[in-house]
């Protein structure tokens, strides 16, 4: 099959395809007289690219304009094909550039962005399963590639925290301090030697947890109803850069083949998979090895010169929650102490997928 630098709207695919193809008849859009390559040559191209999509937790049946992995990047607004390729014929390209054992280009693909992804590519899972039980340390996974190297991820994931900008922190009262306010001190950070594992710290290295309003600190310490809360206003005492798991990431119109692309998009699809895994609740019985993937990765990200992440609360929807390294960093004063007079739990119904359903899409991730 041969192909034209007009199937594109990607200007570095049309570059290539002018400087390097002859002219002949384009089996796609079968325009005649055109600068043309054999499809295969951009395999190399798309392959990486492919790789970065999913399969999504749901099954509803939805139009290829949307479910297919063409339809997945239109709707990204990737500036891959040109318009005047249909939806067909773009996953027909796809399915060339799949080849052959591959997941077919009209079956269910998601945005590799989305919470929905059962088996992605961002290799976090991986990650996960070796640092718990196979390298704490020194895991070999690409995972850590991509974190030692977030310095490099683009300016959507970086945020900058200005000297004497506030965050809240909340502790709940202990049964012997239900009478008064809390100190001061019991609002800090623990001292080294008192710090327990967090999500993002190991037991013995204090990290300073906070939130962006006082609503979503005092969720995050799980209240209950009729009981006493404190909270500190914590101002930043330098100007800080923050790696932001729950920044959008703006793909419309972007290049997905330009330089750099593919390394930004993975570090943001990295993120989308951490902030899920700092946001999920932390129970009263887990286990500390549960925390190992996430204090790993703040270690590796704090060691590319960050100061912070920032993830979304799971517990206060709509909030955001930081953790910083340097809790020297930051004034903590006293605000006020709140009594709760309400807890609130909403549900909603939930279908789990069966074991088979769970077996045949990993027998789909691993053809390809």
């Amino acid at each position: 099959m041969l192909i034209c630098s007009n199937c594109f709207s990607s200007r570095f695919l049309r570059t290539i395809i002018e400087s390097y193809g002859e002219p002949g008849p384009c089996s796609l859009c079968e325009t005649s007289g055109t600068h043309c390559v054999p499809a295969a040559d951009l395999r190399p191209n798309f392959k990486p690219l492919i790789e970065c999509y999913g399969t999504p937790h749901w099954l509803d049946v939805g139009p290829p304009e949307t479910n297919s992995l063409a339809g997945v990047m239109k709707v990204q607004k990737l500036s891959v094909f040109s318009e005047r390729l249909s939806i067909a014929r773009q996953n027909e390209f796809l399915n060339l550039m799949i080849g052959p054992g591959g997941r077919s280009a009209t079956e269910f693909w998601a945005s590799p962005l989305n919470a929905g992804i059962l088996y992605g590519t961002s290799g976090w899972e991986y990650f996960c399963e070796e640092v718990k039980h196979r390298h704490r340390f020194s895991p070999n996974s690409t995972v850590s590639e991509l974190l030692m190297d977030a310095d490099r991820a683009h300016r959507d994931l970086k945020l900058k925290i200005t000297a004497g900008l506030s965050f809240y922190r909340a502790q709940a009262h202990l049964a012997a301090e239900l009478g008064g306010e809390l100190p001061s001190k019991r609002l800090e950070a623990p001292p080294g030697r008192l710090a327990t594992a967090g999500r993002a710290n190991p037991a013995g290295i204090s990290y300073l947890y906070v939130a962006d309003n006082a609503d979503t600190a005092i969720a995050e310490v799980r209240p209950y109803s009729g009981g006493f809360v404190s909270l500190a206003v914590v101002t930043a005492l330098n100007d800080l850069r923050i790696f932001d798991l729950t920044a959008k990431f703006i793909l419309e119109y972007r290049d997905p083949f330009a330089i750099d692309f593919l390394k930004e998009y993975k570090l943001a699809i990295l993120a989308s998979k951490m902030d899920e895994a700092f946001a999920e609740p932390i129970g009263p019985f887990t286990p500390d090895i549960d925390y190992a993937p996430t204090q790993v990765a703040a270690e590796l990200i704090a060691s590319a010169g960050y100061s912070g992440i920032r993830y979304r609360s799971s517990l206060d929807h709509g909030g955001f929650n930081y953790v910083f390294f340097d809790p020297a960093a930051f004034e903590v004063t006293y605000n006020r102490s709140v009594r709760v007079t309400q807890v609130k739990v909403a549900h909603e119904p939930h279908t789990f997928l069966s074991l088979g359903q769970v077996l045949s899409r990993m027998a789909q991730d691993s053809a390809h």
